[in-house]
Order: C-alpha cells, then sequence, then structure tokens
C-alpha cells in the first residue's frame, strides 16, 4: 500500500499539494527563490505554512490567486498545501501558533472536536521539550479517508520541519481518533529537535541526484518515537502500566524482526534488502534504543541526565544550520557521557548484538508478569491480531490469537473459523482493509452480525458489544525493589 501522506490528491472539493509533485527540481536551481501563484475557487479554504505575500481575486471574483515565497527549493518540498472544503482551527500553544486544517469528506470529524486533544498534546509536549529552539507555527494537515474502493488507505503521517501531513480513516470513533493524533502526531512534532535541530551532513547537504543515508535512523526515528511514548507519561497523560505495555509490545513486534542487525549498516543502507524490510523496527527496536540509552543516562548521573538532555547537548552544540559528522558523533556522544554509554553504542547500535532489556528493567525496579488489558475487537492486547488469511481461497478467518481475546472467546469463536460477512458486508481478502477497517469504530453497546463458517455449517453471530480484555505479559512493578531502583524509576518516569 502507497504511504499516502507522501502523495497528492485532486478532488473537486479537495486538494493536497505536496509540492514535490507537482514542482520539477532542476540542479541548477536548488539554491534560487521561487514564487509560487496557486489559483483556486474563491469559496475554497487554503492554508500552508510557506509565506503567503499576496492575494488577488479575479475580475468575476470567482477565483482567488494566492502567491507564496520560497527561498529555496528545499522550503518548496518542505511545505505541503491544503485547499477545499477544509475545517480550520488556529490556537496558540506558548509561543508557536498551531494551525489545525482537517478534510472530513462526510463532515464526521472537525477541527473543534480536535481542538483539545492536540492543545493538551502540545502544551504537555512543550513542557516536555522545556527550552529547546521550537518553529513560531506548526501546521497539521489532517485527510481522513472514507474508507471506498478508491480511497487512500496507506494510513501515518509525513513529518516535514514545520508541518505534518496525516492520513487517517474518517469511520474512526471521536476518542480512536483523538488516540491516533496524540501517537501519530506527536511522533513529527518531536521532529523539532532531530533532525531538525540535530542532524548529519547526509541530511544538511542532501543530494537530490546521488543521495547517501546517514547512519543514524536510530536517533531520527528512534527516539523521536521514544520522546513521543515517554513524554504521554513524564506529563501526566498516560499511566506508567500503560507506557510499560506500550514498550513491551515494542519490544515483541521488534523481536519478530531481525533483532541481530547493525542499527548503522541497516539505516546507512536502508534501500537495499536485507535492511528495506526491515525499516519498521526503527520505531519499534529505535525507540528501545532511546529508552536503554534514557535509562543508562539516568543511572550514571543519579537522575539528573537523561535521553532528552543529551538532544538538548547536541542542539546547543549543532542547531539547524551545523551538521554532525555521521562517522563520529557515537565518540563524540560517549565523550560527553559516560563509558558504559558508549559500550552500549559499541554493542547494540554498531554492533549487532541483541538488547537484553530485563537488565534495563531491573534497573528500575521492574520485572516480567502478565496482566489484563483493554483491548479493542481486532487485536488480542497490544499488536496481537486475531485474523489470518488464505491466499489461495482469498479469505480471512480467526487466529488462535482470537481466543486470547475475551469478547470473541465468550462468542464461541474457534482459531480457522471463516468470516464471511461483517454486518452484511461479504468479506474477502481483497477488500479486508476496508471491512476490518471499520471494525476500529466499533464501540461497546453497539448491535453488531458476523457470518462465520466451520467445517462447511453456517453460523450466525448476533450479539451487542461488551468490552473486550486480553491477558498479555507485561511489565510490573517488582514489590522487591530496593529504595534505590525506585527512586531511579521516579527519575525516569517524573524527573
Amino acid at each position: 500500500v502507497p504511504f499516502s501522506p507522501a502523495g497528492t490528491n485532486i478532488e473537486p472539493d479537495n486538494y493536497v499539494l505536496n509540492l514535490h509533485g507537482f514542482i520539477g527540481y532542476f540542479d541548477s536551481l536548488k539554491n534560487n527563490q521561487y514564487t509560487l501563484d496557486v489559483t483556486a475557487p474563491a469559496t475554497f479554504v487554503r492554508t500552508s505554512a510557506l509565506e503567503n505575500i499576496g492575494m488577488k481575486s479575479s475580475a468575476d471574483g470567482r477565483s482567488i490567486t494566492s502567491t507564496y515565497f520560497a527561498p529555496r527549493y528545499f522550503e518548496i518540498t518542505d511545505n505541503p498545501m491544503m485547499y477545499g472544503n477544509l475545517d480550520v482551527e488556529e490556537f496558540m500553544v506558548g509561543d508557536i501558533k498551531i494551525v489545525l486544517s482537517i478534510y472530513s469528506p462526510n463532515n464526521v470529524h472537525t477541527a473543534a472536536s480536535l481542538k483539545e486533544t492536540v492543545f493538551t498534546m502540545m502544551e504537555a509536549q512543550k513542557a516536555y521539550l522545556g527550552d529547546v529552539d521550537s518553529t513560531p507555527r506548526y501546521d497539521i494537515y489532517l485527510y481522513l479517508s472514507e474508507g471506498d474502493e478508491d480511497s487512500p488507505k496507506g494510513f501515518g503521517a509525513l513529518e516535514h520541519h514545520t508541518s505534518t501531513v496525516v492520513v487517517l480513516p474518517e469511520a474512526s470513533t471521536k476518542e480512536g481518533l483523538a488516540e491516533s493524533m496524540i501517537d501519530v502526531v506527536a511522533h513529527e512534532f518531536f521532529h523539532i529537535v532531530t533532525p531538525l535541530s540535530v542532524h548529519s551532513e547526509d541530511v544538511h547537504y542532501f543530494d537530490y541526484n546521488k543521495p547517501t543515508f546517514s547512519k543514524h535512523l536510530w536517533m531520527y526515528e528512534g527516539v523521536t518515537e521514544y520522546f513521543a511514548q515517554h513524554f504521554q507519561v513524564y506529563e501526566g497523560l498516560k499511566s506508567p502500566a500503560e507506557f510499560y505495555q506500550t514498550m513491551m509490545d515494542k519490544i515483541n513486534i521488534s523481536k519478530r524482526m531481525d533483532d541481530a542487525m547493525s542499527f548503522t549498516i541497516m539505516s546507512e543502507n536502508i534501500l537495499e534488502e536485507a535492511y528495506a524490510s526491515n525499516y519498521f523496527n526503527v520505531y519499534q527496536k529505535g525507540a528501545l534504543i532511546g529508552m536503554c540509552v534514557d535509562i543508562l543516562m539516568r543511572k550514571e548521573s543519579d537522575g539528573n541526565r537523561s535521553m532528552l538532555s543529551l538532544m538538548k547537548e547536541l542542539s546547543n552544540k549543532y542547531g539547524k544550520n551545523k551538521p554532525f559528522n555521521d562517522d563520529t558523533i557515537i565518540s563524540e556522544i560517549t565523550k560527553m557521557t559516560y563509558p558504559s554509554v558508549g559500550e552500549f553504542f559499541k554493542t547494540h547500535v554498531e554492533g549487532d548484538v541483541p538488547i537484553d532489556y530485563n537488565a534495563f528493567f531491573k534497573m528500575v525496579g521492574l520485572t516480567l508478569g502478565e496482566t489484563e488489558v483493554e483491548t479493542n475487537y481486532i487485536f488480542a492486547g497490544g499488536q496481537n491480531i486475531i485474523f489470518d488469511g488464505d491466499q489461495a481461497s482469498g479469505t480471512i478467518f480467526f487466529s488462535p490469537m482470537a481466543l486470547q481475546n475475551s469478547f470473541w472467546a465468550s462468542q464461541g469463536v474457534q482459531a480457522g473459523d471463516i468470516i464471511k460477512k461483517v454486518n452484511g458486508a461479504d468479506l474477502t481478502l481483497q477488500n479486508a482493509q476496508q471491512v476490518i477497517g471499520r471494525m476500529f469504530g466499533w464501540q461497546e453497546g453497539q448491535e453488531i452480525t458476523m457470518d462465520l463458517e466451520r467445517n462447511g455449517e453456517a453460523i450466525l453471530i448476533n450479539t451487542t458489544l461488551t468490552k473486550a480484555y486480553a491477558t498479555t505479559e507485561s511489565l510490573v512493578e517488582n514489590e522487591a525493589a530496593t529504595e534505590e531502583q525506585i527512586a531511579l524509576r521516579n527519575a525516569w518516569l517524573k524527573g
């Protein structure tokens, strides 16, 4: 599935202009100034972080031409636009102007309904970051997909220096959309730390014709993803138990990929196999690398230094306009921190030795145990999906994992039950993303039907949704933890 936030959209009532899709690249002009005219119906709402230097109406008043300025080609590609039937909210978070633009084709969601979620999240992010240099304006462009056959399906977000383009399903509940926005947009906003303020020469002097790639995706994506999760517990948006479960999910997902692969070698060769197929691990093991360094930094400094304080030190040393040397930054970090941090990078980031996470959890008085967690109707806790598919027959069926989901277990489903219909809609491999995707919007108390086939026999489930739970292996606080371990845990989670 193509990654939708990187694309363009041309519809009668909505245009998403990722400008690399419209304005060509010429090597001799990459440092030239650009003036860009965009003509659109006068009824369209228009929004972009690119500097608007003028607007002019047509003689008949039916169209408006907006003129934008960019100091170089990079600014053209780095500043998307959204035009059309949009809903826009503007508000301040500290000294940052936030512009939230939403396209909801069926007017299911509004910018006003998401404003409080985004404000609370970004206010907490600002508090977490403290005195890190930020941007005066940050734009969020949210495109909500209808879920039709030709609708965008590559959900997620694409970061730009001062904005992010987000594509999510319109069928999401208000609560589900808010949760997705926190996870997705929080990650993108933290990119103002890295790579915006801390990046290598490969990023700073990007060669459009013969690009080279930095060794440090563990930093750009991994540490960013760690911050996007850690700030939520640090600022009280999530409980410690929820944060522990998130990190356990990342451990479990990372174990499904190549756990004995040098992260720096993977990063530098990320477009080649077998590295490309492990890219998703930058958000899993990459975040766990950030977690381990955070715990190590706090342990070595009696709780006074952290992963965030290290990134601030690097930001002060380099900043937006001064890149670091890709080959020497880890030895530089070692000099700035502790031998144990350098040894960790040498062994587990540059080296290919899998991380023993239990050793780090022990430092903060955590141990493995079983806990019951609330889940939805698609997973059995974490990212354990309860469906599987048969390519030959084109069918979808319940996997053994379905029995770990309390709701489906209570309905008597069995592993191997073929799902023929969901709420009357046929389910096949071809339309699974749309049909199962709508199940993300299911809520307790809702009436649902599901047609199954078991050993050739038709079975109908006609029921009311109840809360779903799953028992999973999770991190729990060790009752025998020492005072030193508890103090370190408190420093890690609360500062």
